[in-house]
C-alpha cells in the first residue's frame, strides 16, 4: 500500500478486499455473514448519562467521511447513533463520493474550511498539508487524552509509519478494521480434489500443475490475476512497488525492475502467456472479467484479497453448486508486505472545537467504543450462537455502519472475520508470516526537497520500468535487450532516487 496512493486508492482497497465485480452483483458489494436472522430487539444506550464525554450539554462536532457504494451511509445507522449516545456528541456528518474524496479535500483545506475531524485520509496526503501547520500535532494534546496516550504507548509500532517528515504524529492511528484487504494466493479447491492436484509451492510446481489444468480444461487459462505481479514478485526473490524496497538483511535500499529476481519473474510470465496458460490480457483484464474466469472454469490460481475467496465463490456456486475457492501458501513461502490498517483521524487546526474534538478521538481508544463500534448490541446487531458472536444482517456494514469507512477506530478483528468461511480466516491468520517486512519507502515522510526528486525521477522510472515490464511478457521486446533496459533505468537517475531515500531512512531512523 503506497505511501502516496490518494484517498480514492485506500477507500478501493477496502472495498475491493470485501467485493467483487463479477458476473453477479452478489460476487461485488455483499460481505458473507451469517445467515441468521432473527428478530433483533432493540436496547437502550447503556451508559449512564454521568458517565458520557460530554455528560452535561451535547456537542456538535463536524467529521469528514468518504461515502462508499458499497456501505452508503444512512442516517439512521448503529454506529452513529451508538457514538452520539454513549457520548452525548452531534455528529455533524459531511459526506463525500469516495472518488471525489482527494479532490475535495484538497479544496476544503484551500479555502481553510477543514471539518472538526477527518476520517480515513490518506497519511502523505495529510502530513502535507500538516506540515503547513493545517492539523494538530495529536501528541501535543497527551495530557488531555489518557486512553490514547496509554494505546500510543504500547503502538508504536503502528503510529510510527504515519509520522511526517519533522518527526511529528499528525494522525490517529487505527487498527483492525482492515485485515480484510490482506492479499494472497487463491486457488481452485474443488478442482484439484476433483483432478488430484495438490497446491503448488514451487514456480516449477505451479507450472507444471497450469500444464495438467490445460490439458483438462483445454478453453482455460489456469493461472489469471488481475493485481499484475507485484504480490507474486517476492517468491522470485524481487519486489516491485512504486518506491525502491529496502533490504533489511543488507541495510541498503534497492530496485525491483533491475534485478535478477525481476527478470527471472517476467521470463516466466513470458513463458505462461506464450503457452497460453494465463490470459493474454493480463495487464487489461478487469474485474468481472476475471471473475468470469474463475466461475465458468476457465481459471483455477489466482493472486487476490482475501475477501475474494468468499465473494467469487458465493457466485461460483451458482454456476457450480460444488465451487470452492481456497487459500493457498505463497509460491517459495514468501510474499510482498500487505499494509492492511489504514484507519486514522486527523483534526483541523483551524477548528474553534479542538479539545473537544480531541476528547472525543480518545473514547475511540476505550474498550467500551471498540466493542460497541466492532460488534454493536446484542439483540440488536448480533446474536451469540453455540458460544460465538454472529451479526444479525449478513451486509452489517451496510446495514449497521459497523466496520464502514471511517466509523471506528480501534476494531475488533474477529468481528470482521465473524462472516469469513473457514477458508478466508486460515488465509487471514496464515498469510502474515510469509510476507517481507514494510517496505520503509512506502510510508516515510519526505521533505520538500526529497519528494521533488520522487516525484520527477520517481515517477519516470516507474512509467518506463512499468512500460518495459509489459512488453518482455507479451513477447514485444527480447530479452536479449535486458543489460541495455538496465542501464537505461540507470541513465533516467536510479542511483539519486536511491541516494535520496537512503539519507531519508537515515533521518526517519
Amino acid at each position: 500500500m503506497s505511501r502516496r496512493l490518494v484517498c480514492t486508492i485506500i477507500v478501493i482497497a477496502i472495498c475491493i478486499s470485501f467485493s467483487a465485480c463479477a458476473i453477479t452483483e452478489q460476487a461485488g458489494t455483499t460481505r458473507d455473514a451469517a445467515q441468521t436472522t432473527p428478530q433483533a430487539t432493540q436496547q437502550q444506550s447503556s451508559t449512564p448519562e454521568d458517565n458520557k464525554i460530554f455528560a452535561k450539554d451535547t456537542v456538535t462536532i463536524s467529521m469528514l467521511f468518504p461515502n462508499h457504494v458499497s456501505w452508503p451511509y444512512k442516517e439512521d445507522w448503529f454506529v452513529k447513533k451508538a457514538v452520539e449516545e454513549a457520548t452525548n456528541v452531534k455528529l455533524d456528518v459531511i459526506l463525500i463520493e469516495d472518488e471525489k474524496c482527494a479532490e475535495k479535500f484538497n479544496l476544503l483545506v484551500a479555502a481553510g474550511s477543514v471539518p472538526d475531524i477527518v476520517t480515513q485520509y490518506t497519511i502523505a496526503g495529510s502530513n502535507q498539508y500538516a506540515l503547513q501547520g493545517a492539523f494538530i500535532n495529536v501528541e501535543n494534546y497527551l495530557d488531555k487524552m489518557p486512553n490514547f496516550k496509554k494505546y500510543l504507548e504500547k503502538n508504536e509500532d503502528v503510529a510510527g509509519p504515519l509520522r511526517a517528515s519533522d518527526g511529528n504524529l499528525y494522525a490517529f492511528p487505527g487498527n483492525g478494521q482492515g485485515c480484510g484487504n490482506r492479499r494472497v494466493w487463491i486457488y481452485r479447491k474443488d478442482i484439484f480434489d476433483e483432478n488430484g492436484l495438490v497446491p503448488p509451492t514451487t514456480p516449477e510446481e505451479l507450472y507444471d500443475v497450469c500444464k495438467k489444468l490445460k490439458e483438462i480444461y483445454p478453453e482455460s487459462y489456469p493461472f489469471a490475476t488481475r493485481m499484475g505481479i507485484e504480490l507474486m514478485l517476492p517468491s522470485w526473490g524481487s519486489y516491485w512497488s512504486l518506491y525502491p524496497y529496502y533490504d533489511f538483511d543488507k541495510n541498503i535500499f534497492k530496485y525491483g525492475p533491475v534485478e535478477e529476481g525481476y527478470k527471472d519473474m517476467l521470463v516466466y510470465m513470458n513463458k505462461l502467456v506464450n503457452d497460453k496458460l494465463t490470459p493474454p490480457d493480463l495487464y487489461s483484464i478487469n474485474t468481472k472479467a476475471w471473475v468470469d474466469l474463475m466461475v465458468q472454469n476457465k481459471a483455477f490460481i489466482t493472486t487476490d484479497y482475501v475477501g475474494r475467496i468468499d465473494s467469487v465463490t458465493l457466485s461460483g456456486k451458482e454456476v457450480t453448486p460444488e465451487f470452492q475457492l481456497a487459500y493457498m501458501s505463497p509460491v517459495n513461502k514468501v510474499a510482498g508486505f500487505t499494509g492492511v490498517d489504514i484507519s486514522n483521524y486527523i483534526v483541523s487546526s483551524k477548528s474553534k472545537k479542538i479539545d473537544d474534538a480531541v476528547k472525543l478521538i480518545d473514547w475511540y481508544y476505550t474498550d467500551e467504543a471498540k466493542e460497541l463500534l466492532s460488534w454493536g448490541k446484542e439483540g440488536e446487531t448480533y446474536v451469540t450462537i453455540d458460544g460465538k458472536r454472529q451479526f444479525i444482517m449478513s451486509d452489517y456494514a451496510k446495514e449497521y455502519g459497523i466496520t464502514a469507512t471511517g466509523w471506528g477506530l480501534i476494531i475488533d478483528s474477529n468481528a470482521v472475520m465473524s462472516s469469513y468461511s473457514q477458508y478466508a480466516q486460515q488465509a487471514t491468520n496464515d498469510m502474515p508470516q510469509y510476507e517481507m517486512r514494510y517496505n520503509p519507502a512506502e510510508y516515510m515522510q519526505l521533505t520538500e526537497a526529497e519528494n521533488e526528486v520522487y516525484m520527477t525521477v520517481g515517477a519516470d522510472l516507474k512509467k518506463f520500468a512499468q512500460e518495459q515490464e509489459a512488453q518482455f511478457i507479451l513477447g514485444q521486446k527480447s530479452f536479449s535487450e535486458w543489460d541495455a533496459y538496465v542501464k537505461e533505468i540507470e541513465s533516467k537517475g536510479l542511483s539519486r532516487l536511491l541516494d535520496m531515500y537512503t539519507k531519508a531512512y537515515e533521518r526517519y531512523k
